[in-house]
């Protein structure tokens, strides 16, 4: 049984780190623009909820700030 998972980030450095892990991942990598508006709260919680409506077997959102430190 193939998974789908849904990694949903903020921003084009979020894509860009996905789409560098192409050949390194056993994971095909499929990445979908979700706009502008895409590092809003409320567009990351819509899209969270569309990617279990459209079955994804586990979503993950992923936040890089190069301007803070996350521990």
């Amino acid at each position: 049984m193939r998974k789908a998972i849904a990694v949903i980030g903020e921003g084009i450095t979020e894509k860009y780190y996905i789409e560098s892990l192409r050949g390194l991942s056993p994971f095909t990598l499929l990445p979908k623009e979700l706009g502008k508006k895409a590092s809003s709260l409320a567009e990351l919680e819509n899209s969270i909820k569309q990617s279990i409506e459209d079955g994804y077997d586990q979503v993950y959102c992923l936040s890089i700030h190069s301007h803070q430190i996350l521990c």
